[in-house]
């Protein structure tokens, strides 16, 4: 989920989309297809400086048994899109084994994602790619994405969500717990989690404080 002026913006694995709400009604769908195909299941969404609303789609609610409902996917490939909500004009950006996590850095002139086919692999036992990693892309002024390069692989298991905070450094998820990286890729620091996290943010009053959520926990951590 992501906050636009007014609005929240959600990935539903169930009804296969990218949806809004204004917080006081139910969810309204605004992508459902891409090229008159059903959307495979968006899993993360995040907001551009220019109001473009930017997902993933990999086919994780539609293959694993605890996250969906199992299904043939329409589409015949993993990606990232960009969606101008003025215009409804659908930009398929990049693909992926399994596009998961997306986040911008601050100036907004790069673009981090994260491939976790692996995360699928232990689901359903077995994946032909073995992919866990977050990779980095140069982002232009009419958005699009060139110089795809690896950015970081985290020390236990996989990056699922991540965040970047106001000096570029990425806080991410991982087996057990938030690694924090430099955009150099620098590892910054690390701190538990009482089990592996799936998603973060910043938020609250100049966003200092931290969220991590799990299946079975949301912890809040202030950071002054």
């Amino acid at each position: 989920m992501a906050a636009c002026p007014d609005v929240l913006v959600h990935c539903e694995h169930g009804r296969r989309c990218i949806s809004r709400s204004d917080g006081r009604g139910g969810a309204v769908p605004i992508v459902t297809h891409y090229d008159s195909k059903r959307l495979n299941s968006p899993n993360d969404v995040t907001v551009a400086a220019d109001g473009a609303i930017w997902f993933t789609d990999p086919t994780f609610g539609i293959l694993m048994p605890n996250q969906g409902s199992i299904v043939e996917p329409d589409l015949d490939h993993r990606s990232v899109y960009g969606f101008d909500p003025a215009t409804e004009d659908l930009r398929r950006m990049a693909d992926f084994e399994q596009p998961n996590g997306l986040f911008f850095s601050p100036d907004g002139r790069t673009l981090y994602v994260s491939d976790t086919a692996r995360s699928l692999g232990e689901i359903i036992g077995g994946h032909e790619k073995d992919t866990h990693e977050i990779i980095a892309f140069d982002v232009a002024e009419d958005g699009t994405l060139s110089n795809r390069r690896f950015f970081l692989r985290t020390d236990h298991g996989y990056p699922d969500g991540f965040a970047v905070d106001e000096r570029g450094w990425v806080w991410s998820s991982s087996g057990d717990g938030i690694q924090i990286y430099a955009p150099d890729r620098t590892k910054l620091g690390f701190f538990p989690t009482p089990s592996t996290p799936a998603n973060c943010c910043f938020g609250g009053k100049g966003k200092k404080r931290f969220f991590v959520a799990a299946t079975d926990y949301l912890l809040a951590i202030d950071l002054e």
